[in-house]
C-alpha cells in the first residue's frame, strides 16, 4: 500500500519537479514507468496528459492503480 500511495503522489506532483522526482525514486513505480517512454505501463508524461486539468486526477489514478 505504501508503494501505491508513493506512486500516486509521484504522478500527482511530477509536474512540480524535484519533489515528484524524489517520490518516484523512493518507490518501485520505476520498474514499469519512466518519464518519457512506455515500458510496461504508460510514461508519467502520458499519464499527466491524460489527466490534465482534472481536479480529481489523483483519486482517479489511485483507483486505476488499485483496481486495474
Amino acid at each position: 500500500m505504501r508503494s501505491l500511495v508513493i506512486c500516486v503522489m509521484g504522478l500527482a506532483v511530477a509536474a512540480l519537479g524535484q519533489d515528484g522526482q524524489k517520490l518516484i525514486e523512493a518507490s518501485d513505480c520505476s520498474g514499469c514507468h519512466t518519464v518519457d517512454r512506455r515500458v510496461v505501463g504508460p510514461s508519467y508524461s502520458d499519464v499527466a496528459k491524460r489527466y490534465a486539468g482534472q481536479s480529481d486526477a489523483a483519486d482517479k489514478v489511485a483507483a486505476k492503480i488499485r483496481d486495474g
